[in-house]
């Protein structure tokens, strides 16, 4: 949220417009959509393009990189030229070499009762439309919800995919769920089921795998390095043995509560090209690395290994190699100390979903294939035989959520004409989840989630507009005076991407909280 007295600065010359049917050409939307001047907002959500008229038709399927950006002939064509092709056949190619993996998704997906949906065929956008639009079309259970009431749909297709995705960029290393960024016991589950292990920040977290019977001990990393010791002793109890530390302190504390333990060195990262940066928090200085292992060693703490985390939405792929060249270092300080330095942990940050394409046309950040395909030569070069893993966790469970919420409530109010003169008109929206619920991730994650309208109408004038959520603070904004089609009470939004850290840290403030969940798969895994 914005200080005291950063008010928004997005005004227009005017209060509304007349959106232009989508068959114009550019020249004409850029004349019409003239009438409309804002800065673009800073935080809070983003409005898709397509609502404000300069989008292609909703069904056209986007080739992918590196096709040729023509008209399919045919929607099959389409289909066999577009990213989400591309994406099925990585997970036949993962299945065909994991075929032990089968039986257990199967069964996975049969335990939480996913809808039988068709197979995504489109983009993703225009697949949580159609979900959406079905779930909005087919009423819950009226003993349970309201049909009118905030619902998630969740993709465990999606889970499939990115872990498929994954094993085909990074083969080498082993991913450990970071369960923090949704804990939810069915995302869990699929991934247990798909051979996932975890990083757990806390002793209810190894609880809820342990006890889901997802993983055991040894497929846990309790990744906090600096632990409570109630947490410390309850990990022990449930013999998890692989913790990190940074600090002498948290040395001691290992010797007193979890002698036992294979403890992994946590290391400092220059994280300033991240979007959230850890190293201010965690990480011990390549500096300290000799003493934290001599006294290691004089507390009989066994060091097997040495992690980073370079943040999420690291855009300087050095932050990685360098990272990988400081945990060699790290190793063989150890293994000259006498320790058995088998370990290698790359943390977390990869982004789960496509990076945004910014004003220049260009992506904002790196994507996951990028990143991995920097990390893999040095993996070979530093540590060919050591066991590598990692720490995703937006990248699993990021795209496998969609929000859907409906319009409550609206008003229209007069707002100051910048330019002097009469009154210009906002129009204010009120939907059912917002800043205290899923959305807080645009306070505590940097997230910016792109809101879409159900059923939009390219005709629908333009206001400014401000969208609140269904709290009694002022400051539950999901949308500050920015462009915005008209909308009708009763109307529904949906928003991709919400599946990380949206649930896990909302709050049901007020009484509101969205608890409706509709499980799906937009694969067919019937082998």
């Amino acid at each position: 949220p914005r200080g005291p007295g950063q008010e928004a600065q997005a005004f227009y010359t005017h209060s509304e417009s007349k959106v232009p049917s989508q068959k114009k050409n550019s020249a004409q939307l850029r004349l019409a959509l003239s009438a409309v001047q804002f800065v673009p907002p800073q935080h809070l959500c983003e409005v898709h393009p397509s609502l404000l008229g300069n989008s292609a038709a909703f069904s056209i399927i986007q080739p992918q990189a590196g096709c040729a950006a023509t008209t399919p002939a045919s929607l099959h064509e389409a289909f066999s030229e577009s990213k989400t092709a591309a994406e099925h056949e990585d997970v036949a190619s993962f299945f065909a070499a994991n075929q032990d993996l089968i039986a257990p998704v199967q069964q996975a997906l049969r335990d939480l009762n996913c809808k039988s949906m068709p197979c995504n065929t489109s983009d993703t956008d225009d697949y949580w439309r159609d979900m959406t639009a079905h779930f909005v079309r087919n009423n819950p259970d009226s003993n349970k919800y309201h049909d009118l009431d905030s619902f998630y749909m969740v993709d465990m297709g999606r889970v499939v995919i990115q872990m498929a995705k994954f094993k085909k960029h990074l083969p080498t290393v082993q991913p450990h769920y970071a369960v923090k960024c949704n804990p939810s016991n069915e995302i869990i589950k699929m991934l247990s089921s798909l051979g996932c292990s975890y990083d757990c920040a806390s002793g209810a977290e190894i609880a809820a795998v342990i006890d889901g019977n997802c993983a055991t001990p040894d497929d846990i990393v309790y990744a906090n390095p600096c632990k409570t010791i109630p947490d410390m002793q309850r990990a022990k109890s449930y013999g998890v043995r692989y913790v990190t530390f940074d600090n002498i302190d948290e040395l001691a504390k290992l010797a007193a509560h979890m002698p036992h333990c294979k403890a992994i060195l946590r290391i400092k990262t220059n994280d300033s090209a991240a979007v959230c940066q850890f190293s201010t928090k965690f990480g011990a200085r390549m500096g300290d690395v000799p003493v934290l292992l001599r006294r290691a060693q004089e507390l009989g703490v066994q060091v097997v290994g040495c992690s980073f985390h370079v943040g999420s939405g690291n855009n300087d792929p050095n932050a990685y190699l360098n990272s990988i060249r400081d945990a060699r270092s790290v190793f063989d300080q150890g293994i000259e100390l006498g320790f058995e330095m088998k370990i290698l942990d790359l943390g977390g940050g990869f982004p789960g979903s496509e990076p945004p394409i910014g004003r220049d046309g260009k992506p904002e950040c790196l994507s996951f294939e990028e990143i991995a395909s920097y990390i893999r030569p040095c993996l070979e070069e530093y540590f060919s035989s050591a066991r590598v893993i990692a720490e995703p966790g937006r990248f699993f469970s990021a795209d496998t959520h969609a929000l859907a919420m409906n319009v409550h409530s609206m008003r229209v109010v007069p707002m100051p004409n910048p330019s002097g003169g009469e009154d210009l008109q906002e129009y204010q929206y009120y939907v059912n989840d917002g800043l205290y619920h899923s959305f807080n991730s645009i306070v505590f994650d940097h997230a910016h989630p792109m809101l879409h309208v159900l059923n939009p109408d390219t005709e629908a004038r333009i206001h400014t507009s401000t969208i609140f959520g269904p709290t009694c603070d002022s400051i539950d904004c999901l949308l500050k005076r920015q462009p915005f089609p008209e909308l009708a009470l009763g109307e529904w939004l949906f928003v991709p991407s919400m599946g990380s850290y949206t649930r896990a840290a909302g709050a049901p403030f007020n009484g509101f909280e969205t608890k409706r969940t509709e499980y799906i798969c937009s694969l067919k895994l019937d082998f």
